[in-house]
């Protein structure tokens, strides 16, 4: 429905029939159900038989468990809650299937299309078409949208942050802080990169609170580059202050000449006093610079302490500014993660995940470096998959921003700034933290885009412009159609022709689909009634259980170390194990008819850009051999013989 009528009051003499309403919605907003109803199609469409990831079979394999009744507790290893409880529910109603544990996550993916539709008045009617195009068809989105992992949830709920802060700045209505929590609120019960987003958002929200307060400051008068510089230096450390103490520091803010309290406050403080509580692991820091290691009940009790402390302080900043405001966007936010946390009431001590262990956990993984990317792998990420918002996202976003001083490009292009930096410095990189570096790129993309279009069509329509004009708008538009072949050819590639064979990085490491069709095998034999139970002998560590766990979930898993195996198992047992340099024992190749070696992992062969070297960067730049390697991997990917594998045997008795 379009925002006039939307964003209208109710009228008791004039009800809409549901044919008035269905009249009200305009072009764009066909255009953007359209594209809905297509990513409903992408996301959904023969999305069970892809082989489950490692990851994705966890998460799938804990939810069955919690809806077949052997409950649920939040371990910060498998991040947060929420995607348990709603597979346990859809589990419930729909049945466990390799398809409906995937559903959650591309309704998600086809719901972030709608989001647009928020920023209607800042991106113009072909801006929010475009983002919505942008948003069906992200390599990374699309993707990660077809998968049961966290993240594409994690974006939406990361622009319903984004769509409120922008929202409250021309209106300053409850409803957009109650949506900023709502969407602080789910993030946190997904992910714990929600940390990362909310620091970003909140150093942005003080760095426009500090501007804010400067133009305050400085009206009437004529700043010098030299004042700017020197009350930046002030302002930025201190606008947290008068956003949490308005009301207290008003002598001080006479004396100042700041008597507007600015929109920018009011969600800084909303933001800073909800996401408080959370960062409660942070004083294990400073603790840990004077001596104190707590451990057992004395860590007990310095978490909680330090808990109520910064609740009571939130709390208190929050009665401070609108205390009947910051109630209501507070049990938003704690009505939707506390009970998340605690299993729905069924484990308490749970909500300790959602104040201290998460992020504790996390803090601790940040040595691990699993993964060990390179610093520059982003870097690398990002042109090889989101080239087409890459192009008129950073660049014309930077000139907007910068030259015409455009807030809404200068929030964008600081948010996704920001989460490259972070993504980048953090110890753990993944291909799939990818799209939450997309996500501000459709949206800058989108806004340069739509803003430059209309001027194109006059004067494609008047027929002006010199000759270099028409030139350059040409080979930009060739530009952007090649990066939208390539787009494309990419999303066809990663969703139907090698969904699951990593002759790319976005892949990463995948089960193979041998394994699936083995499952089947495996299912037959025990439905015939030619084997009695599964083994799985994992005693070497490498991760064989997933993606077995939950693809053979209703025939049972009997798990037994390489001990119990050497001393034998059920003859008419079905045994799985890696096959390595350990030998199987005799007793196991003795009771077996056929041993079937099958490839149960593959990863892409990462070796390459690893090893690349600051002066190999250089030669390669400056000689075209990067930008010719680069392009013929863009458009070919790699070669699957290259794969490297870990294998599996699997036992049938005789």
């Amino acid at each position: 429905m379009s925002e006039a009528i939307a964003d209208a009051p109710p009228d008791e003499d004039q009800r809409f029939t549901l044919i008035d309403r269905l009249r009200a919605i305009d072009a764009v907003e066909w255009g953007v159900i359209a594209l809905f109803a297509i990513s409903l199609v992408l996301h959904l469409w023969n999305v069970g038989p892809r082989a489950y990831h490692h990851d994705e079979s966890q998460h799938a394999a804990f939810s069955y468990y919690f809806f077949s009744g052997a409950g649920y507790r939040h371990d910060p290893l498998l991040h947060g809650p929420l995607q348990f409880h709603v597979l346990a529910l859809i589990f419930k109603i729909f049945g466990d299937t390799d398809f409906t544990a995937r559903v959650f996550h591309g309704l998600m993916g086809s719901l972030l299309v709608l989001t647009p539709l928020w920023f209607r008045r800042t991106l113009s009617g072909p801006g929010v078409v475009l983002a919505a195009l942008f948003f069906v068809i992200s390599p990374s989105i699309l993707y990660y949208s077809r998968f049961a992992r966290n993240d594409v949830p994690v974006i939406l709920f990361t622009t319903m942050m984004i769509a409120g802060t922008w929202r409250y700045r021309t209106d300053q209505r409850l409803r957009w802080l109650l949506l900023v929590a709502a969407g602080l609120a789910l993030s946190f019960a997904s992910k714990e990169t929600t940390y990362i987003a909310a620091v970003v958002l909140l150093l942005y929200l003080n760095g426009a609170l500090a501007h804010s307060l400067f133009q305050q400051q400085r009206r009437g008068t004529r700043a010098t580059l030299l004042d700017r510089v020197a009350d930046g230096v002030w302002l930025f450390p201190t606008a947290w202050l008068f956003a949490a103490l308005w009301r207290p520091l008003a002598p001080l803010r006479a004396r100042l000449r700041l008597e507007e309290r600015p929109p920018e406050a009011d969600v800084l403080v909303v933001v800073g006093t909800l996401v408080l509580g959370e960062l409660s692991a942070l004083s294990r820091l400073p603790l840990h610079v004077v001596g104190v290691e707590a451990s057992g009940p004395q860590h007990t009790m310095i978490a909680t302490a330090v808990v109520l402390v910064l609740l009571a302080a939130a709390a208190g900043v929050g009665a401070l500014w609108r205390w009947d405001w910051w109630v209501a966007c507070a049990a938003v936010f704690f009505a939707i993660t506390v009970p998340l946390y605690m299993s729905m009431g069924t484990n308490l001590p749970g909500v300790g995940g959602l104040f201290w262990n998460s992020l504790s956990y996390w803090l601790d993984q940040q040595e691990v470096r699993r993964g060990t990317q390179p610093w520059f792998y982003y870097l690398m990420m990002v042109p090889l998959y989101e080239m087409l918002i890459l192009i008129p996202g950073a660049i014309g976003g930077a000139w907007l921003a910068i030259r015409r001083g455009d807030h809404f490009a200068a929030m964008l292009l600081w948010w996704m700034a920001g989460t490259l930096l972070a993504l980048s410095v953090a110890g753990e990189k993944m291909p799939w933290l990818t799209v939450h570096i997309a996500l501000p790129l459709v949206l800058l993309a989108a806004y340069v885009l739509g803003r430059v279009w209309p001027r194109v069509a006059s004067r494609m329509r008047e027929g002006s412009g010199s000759l270099m004009a028409w030139a350059a708008g040409g080979l930009v538009l060739a530009v952007l159609a090649l990066a939208l072949l390539i787009t494309v050819r990419t999303d066809i590639g990663l969703n139907i022709g090698h969904p699951d064979t990593p002759v790319e990085p976005l892949i990463y490491v995948q089960t193979t689909p041998e394994l699936p069709r083995r499952a089947t095998e495996i299912q037959r034999w025990i439905a015939e009634g030619r084997a009695s139970s599964v083994v799985l002998d994992d005693s070497d560590g490498t991760g064989i259980t997933w993606p077995w766990a939950w693809y053979l979930r209703h025939e049972g898993i009997t798990y037994l170390g390489a001990d119990q195996v050497q001393q034998g198992v059920d003859p008419r047992a079905i045994v799985i194990r890696a096959r390595g340099d350990r030998p199987a024992p005799r007793s196991l190749i003795d009771r077996s008819s056929d041993v079937v070696v099958y490839r149960h992992r593959w990863w892409f062969p990462e070796e390459g850009y690893r090893g690349v070297t600051w002066t190999d960067l250089r030669e390669g730049v400056l000689d075209g051999s990067m930008l010719r390697t680069w392009a013929a991997f863009a458009w070919n990917r790699g070669d699957p013989a290259a794969i490297a594998s870990l294998d599996g045997e699997i036992y049938f008795p005789r």
